[in-house]
């Protein structure tokens, strides 16, 4: 099953599978494109098995997931938003998911939406 995405992720910066799907960057002749039935059950069976997770053992689990596939912990990194663009190191993550970045100046900011860029 091919299950096309448009994450803002480059394609050789993702693992090779994630929760059991394999992650391609090139359309494979044989399997066909998928319907938007099975993206979908695809897609919402990792989002729930995610949830479900959450639901029982809080979000530590999955900070500690992202943190080990996390692309650019450590490194120089932009995060624009809405109205300012910041740059600094990418430390991690806080408890609810906010990424901590340590400015250039000094001082760390949280950030909970934007874009980063590494």
């Amino acid at each position: 099953l091919c299950v096309p995405t448009a994450s803002g992720v480059p394609l050789r910066l993702l693992p090779k599978e994630i929760d059991g799907v394999r992650i391609i960057g090139v359309d494979v002749p044989g399997f066909g494109v998928p319907t938007h039935a099975e993206a979908k059950d695809v897609l919402a069976g990792a989002m729930e098995r995610w949830r479900a997770v959450w639901e029982a053992d809080g979000f530590t689990p999955i900070a500690e997931a992202w943190t080990r596939r996390a692309h650019g912990l450590g490194e120089p990194c932009t995060a624009h938003l809405p109205n300012e663009t910041l740059r600094g190191v990418a430390e991690g993550l806080d408890p609810d998911g906010a990424l901590r970045l340590r400015l250039e100046g000094g001082g760390v900011r949280r950030i909970t939406a934007g874009d980063v860029f590494f």
